[in-house]
């Protein structure tokens, strides 16, 4: 089996935006499941990629923490712009991630990956639909090479 390494950037920004998230509806006196389990997860894989994510911290990586910083305190700063603004910060924090997944053949869990599908497609039933279908878009770049990767060396030996 091969070493799975979390990218650092992408967990830690992930675990930023849904932080915000969650605390913008604590704020408001709403409590989203969704939204805990996503946080709680992100901070788990942001912990564990300390230890045994992948190495270094790229210019891509800098790049990306500098637009979902300024996201964030856009967010402050603008709140009815506040979905766009998180779907910018979403989109360009699972930047670091795609680019290793489909550039450097990096090795992703498919269950773990799949499991934050499946939750994206609760977002999509919780009646968030543009939410949902965003992020579940985002995913599907990072699915479709994992899969790929995965399925690849088997379908070379049979053949």
């Amino acid at each position: 089996m091969k070493k799975q390494e979390a990218v650092r950037s992408t967990w830690v920004l992930l675990l930023l935006l849904d932080g915000v998230a969650l605390i913008s509806q604590f704020g408001r006196g709403e409590f989203d499941l969704l939204i805990v389990a996503f946080t709680v997860g992100a901070l788990a894989v942001s912990v564990l990629s300390i230890w045994v994510g992948k190495p270094g911290w790229s210019v891509t990586d800098t790049v990306c923490s500098t637009i979902v910083l300024a996201a964030i305190v856009g967010l402050k700063l603008f709140p009815t712009a506040g979905l766009l603004l998180s779907l910018i910060g979403l989109t360009v924090a699972t930047l670091p991630l795609i680019k290793a997944v489909v550039f450097e053949k990096h090795y992703e869990n498919l269950f773990g990956w799949g499991c934050i599908f499946l939750g994206s497609v609760f977002t999509i039933a919780d009646g968030k639909p543009l939410t949902g279908y965003w992020f579940a878009g985002i995913q599907l770049c990072i699915l479709l090479p994992v899969i790929y990767h995965h399925w690849l060396p088997k379908v070379q030996k049979r053949a």
